[in-house]
């Protein structure tokens, strides 16, 4: 059953392929369609689309972000299919791609990345490697440019300092996440 499914996602997303005028433009559309996705919280129960994904663009000539992107979506389709360690692998893939020194570095999915990994060490209760994960969350998000992001990381690290009874961390944390949003407008 599981493998008639797996055959059904990557004929459709073959499908999708073909629906498209040239090459180039079938798989940033695939990409697109994936990582829409992703943001729509619809689960992948496939690891088909990343795999197609991956295999066009881990090549020299395509851009770092377009491997970055892809190799985060094949971790997103573990992750919803249960394969943390799988997950974390090609997160970890996707982050190596990234050259954080180039200005057009895709910071936005980057700290997305680190995000879904801390998500992950999360659930499997490594609090070591989810507050390495939201240091880099909170990092790449102020550099994307997007405060909301960067504050949660604070307000997520006082969950990892409780797990590792840091109770000057957790009033630190909660204390830095209260002031930020009190900062940046969200009271709330």
């Amino acid at each position: 059953m599981k493998h008639a499914h797996r055959l059904l996602h990557l004929a459709l997303c073959l499908l999708l392929l073909a629906s498209c005028n040239w090459r180039g433009d079938r798989y940033e559309r695939l990409l697109a369609e994936a990582e829409e996705m992703n943001r729509n919280d619809s689960l992948f129960t496939s690891d088909s689309m990343g795999l197609v994904l991956v295999r066009h663009y881990d090549h020299w000539w395509h851009t770092r972000n377009h491997r970055l992107r892809a190799y985060y979506m094949l971790g997103c389709a573990y992750r919803d299919m249960g394969e943390a360690p799988a997950a974390i692998h090609y997160y970890n893939i996707a982050t190596e791609q990234a050259d954080t020194l180039d200005e057009d570095c895709d910071f936005a999915t980057l700290f997305r990345v680190y995000g879904q990994m801390a998500m992950v060490y999360g659930r499997q209760n490594m609090p070591q490697e989810k507050r390495e994960a939201l240091k880099r969350y909170g990092h790449y998000a102020w550099l994307a440019h997007d405060t909301l992001s960067h504050i949660i990381a604070y307000e997520q690290m006082t969950d990892v300092c409780y797990q590792l009874d840091d109770v000057p961390g957790v009033f630190a944390y909660t204390d830095t996440a209260y002031t930020l949003y009190q900062r940046y407008g969200y009271p709330q």
